[in-house]
């Protein structure tokens, strides 16, 4: 059975944060984020995409698992991350994050951070047309761009 994935409240954002940080080299997010100075604005970033229900987690009764950050980008939605636990992955969560906001949304693009989200991405019928991203944060180098639509 797959796992239902819920909205992320705002008081998760430390939580949050440590998986967003822990998966940074691997989703293209430069390390000094996570840091010092920086950590504190990472998690107010995270509390205000909480606020404003864009951010979607799995969780068992103990650990968050995985996250999708999903961003309104002028007409269109945007997913920006989706994060899987180094222990929890190979499971299909990453993908049934992306399957279920594919329920709510009639069209989507998703930033590639890596071979893993790409491939995943695939096989959630997403493709690949050469556009790149532009950075949003200091933090975000330019990625390949997929699109879906129903």
């Amino acid at each position: 059975m797959n796992p239902t994935p819920q909205i992320a409240s705002s008081a998760m954002a430390g939580e949050l944060a440590k998986l967003f940080c822990a998966a940074a080299p691997k989703i293209g997010i430069i390390e000094s984020a996570c840091e010092g100075r920086s950590r504190p604005k990472l998690i107010a970033e995270i509390e205000n995409w909480c606020r404003a229900s864009r951010v979607w987690i799995i969780k068992n009764e103990i650990h968050l698992q995985g996250m999708l950050v999903l961003r309104e980008d002028e007409d269109e939605f945007e997913i920006w991350y989706v994060i899987v636990a180094q222990a929890c992955r190979e499971k299909g969560l990453g993908k049934c994050l992306v399957k279920h906001i594919q329920t709510l949304q009639g069209s989507l693009k998703a930033e590639a951070r890596n071979d893993e989200s790409r491939a995943m991405l695939r096989s959630c019928s997403f493709e690949h047309n050469g556009e790149m991203s532009s950075p949003k944060f200091p933090w975000d180098a330019p990625q390949p761009i997929y699109r879906w639509s129903r």
